[in-house]
């Protein structure tokens, strides 16, 4: 995600890069918010445990075998006030969720977040 971010940036001549930053924890999150930059974060889509769907696909380079969340969800986390977060949710809108909600959900699929800034 950051290197296609980063080709797109670098075509509309942005100085605005993008960078990988999985593995960022609640506090880590918490300090981007702070610092004025909006984090895109993989969660699912309601906040439940992830699951995996009934399909799968070989992966060439490795020959494993892989199964792709059946509930998978890339939103920005926009705000984080207390207990709850400011999610921009590309289905549902801008929406409120409760913090402790997201951040299991969160590191439930990996922690997997990019930053612009």
């Amino acid at each position: 995600m950051a290197q296609g971010a980063n080709a797109y940036l670098a075509a509309q001549g942005s100085a605005l890069r993008a960078a990988d930053r999985t593995g960022v924890t609640g506090q880590g999150l918490l300090q981007y918010l702070r610092g004025g930059d909006p984090v895109i974060v993989w969660i699912t889509k309601d906040l439940s445990a992830p699951r995996t769907g009934g399909c799968t696909w070989l992966l060439a380079d490795t020959g494993e075998t892989y199964a792709p969340y059946a509930n998978l969800h890339c939103v920005v986390l926009a705000g984080w006030d207390g207990d709850t977060c400011t999610i921009a949710d590309p289905l549902q809108g801008r929406r409120r969720v409760d913090a402790a909600a997201f951040l299991q959900c969160f590191r439930q699929m990996g922690s997997r977040a990019v930053v612009v800034h």
